[in-house]
């Protein structure tokens, strides 16, 4: 499309002219002056499509229109696909406590947790008071003999002497008593006077009882010593060795 010209004065009113025939399309005149309006003619043919003109330039900018009345409600468009996670704001200050709220119900009793290591051993408590004594226990059985203990040292030993006869036909006796709580351990007898070969020892042992009797086999502590010998002129002197029982 071209620049458009200036408008053209308006010409004078000429009379209507007959309808003449209709010619071939002519290049377009300048605008005359606006005629009455004639009787519609003929439709005539159309002609063809002059070229494009070059492109004219832009012309100055109108003034704002007046705004239209509002359009109707669109559609909702669709949801819009979630953006990305923003930068952690920061903090904000602290707001007052809020009023303390009501107490909840009680929740239901856990499963009991599993049984913990066993702790350290504590230290000992104070001892505690001496309990009442116990009844009597049943008198036990009797334990096996202990091994002989070692042998003790040999208490002091006291001599007694006897020199009194008791009478025995054809010899002399002699008993010498070691005392009540004393026993004898040995002993033996001397001639008294002149010595004499022939005057021999004829027994000597232990007795229990102050009337001569051997001691039995396995008996303990016996308290005399006895000495027989032949009759001798002096007599004899009977010894005991005694000790404590």
């Amino acid at each position: 499309t071209g620049a458009t010209g200036d408008q053209g004065a308006t010409g004078a009113k000429g009379d209507q002219g007959d309808t003449g025939a209709t010619g071939a399309t002519g290049d377009q005149g300048a605008t005359g002056a606006k005629g009455d309006q004639g009787d519609t003619g003929a439709t005539g043919a159309t002609g063809d499509q002059g070229a494009t003109g070059a492109k004219g330039d832009q012309g100055d900018q109108g003034i704002q229109g007046i705004q239209g009345p509002a359009g109707p409600t669109g559609a909702v468009g669709a949801t819009g696909a979630t953006g990305s996670t923003g930068a952690q704001g920061i903090q904000g200050i602290q707001g007052p406590a809020g009023p303390t709220g009501t107490a909840g119900a009680a929740g239901a009793t856990g499963s009991a947790g599993s049984a913990g290591a066993a702790g350290a051993t504590g230290p000992a408590g104070p001892a505690g008071a001496t309990g009442a004594a116990g009844a009597k226990g049943a008198t036990g059985s009797t334990g096996a003999t202990g091994s002989t203990g070692p042998t003790g040292t040999v208490g002091p030993v006291t001599v007694k002497t006897q020199t009194t006869i008791t009478a025995l036909a054809g010899a002399q006796q002699y008993v010498a008593d070691c005392g009540l709580g004393n026993h004898a351990v040995g002993g033996g007898g001397n001639q008294n006077g002149t010595f004499v070969a022939g005057d021999h020892v004829i027994q000597m042992y232990p007795s229990s009882t102050s009337t001569p009797t051997a001691a039995a086999n396995n008996s303990t502590n016996p308290r005399y010593f006895v000495f027989v010998g032949e009759t001798h002129t002096g007599g004899w002197t009977a010894y005991a060795l005694c000790v404590a029982d």
